[in-house]
Formats: structure tokens, C-alpha cells, sequence
């Protein structure tokens, strides 16, 4: 599986060049407006995988 970070680049990306090809204000800006929701979900993904990692090594 691809790290969480590599595969919201590459969303971006996407998103991006999407957007670039619409000629509707709205849509443009709904696809724009993803980009930082992405890039969050992103974050999120890595922190509760880590988490998950720390709490499969403890003991407690």
C-alpha cells in the first residue's frame, strides 16, 4: 500500500488538473476546495496509523 502522503499528492495532482479543465466557476472551486481536505485526511491517516503502531508495542 502507498504511504498516505504519496497518495494525497497524487490526488492533488489530479484534483488540480481537473480543475484546470473545467470551465464552471463552481466546479472549479468545489475541486480546489478538496485539495486542503485531502491533504488533512492525509495527516490523519499517518498520525492514527502511527498510533496504532504505539499502541500494538505497548504492553499496558
Amino acid at each position: 500500500m502507498a504511504e498516505p502522503k504519496q497518495e494525497a499528492s497524487w490526488l492533488t495532482e489530479q484534483l488540480k488538473d481537473l480543475a484546470n479543465q473545467q470551465p464552471q466557476f463552481e466546479d472549479r472551486a468545489l475541486l480546489s476546495a478538496l485539495i486542503p481536505e485531502v491533504q488533512d485526511l492525509a495527516e490523519r491517516r499517518e498520525q492514527l496509523a502511527g498510533e496504532i503502531d504505539g499502541r500494538s508495542w505497548s504492553f499496558n
